[in-house]
């Protein structure tokens, strides 16, 4: 868990507190600790083999979204193809 790698104790409170409790405490790091931290789970938690085709056509502007929201590999094509979009073509969009 993030906060408790960085030494952060996890309160004792009842499961229907805990996400509040979690929430103010995480506020607390500093952008630097929050994010090193994010990279560690992700790191641990995420295998980025399968995202790996996926990153190398996106730019690095969308890398972090693309590693943060669950994308199927159906919508990958997709994703690749709005991003290569003219403007002028997607302003029509619906």
């Amino acid at each position: 868990m993030l906060l408790a790698s960085r030494g952060v104790e996890i309160p004792k409170v009842p499961n229907t507190q805990l996400h509040s409790a979690l929430r103010r405490l995480f506020v607390e790091l500093s952008p630097r600790e929050a994010h090193e931290g994010m990279v560690e789970v992700l790191k641990q938690t995420r295998n980025l083999v399968p995202l790996s085709a996926l990153l190398e056509q996106l730019p690095k502007s969308l890398h972090m979204a693309a590693l943060s929201v669950p994308f199927r590999k159906a919508d990958h094509s997709r994703l690749i193809a709005a991003v290569n979009t003219r403007l002028e073509d997607a302003v029509d969009w619906a």
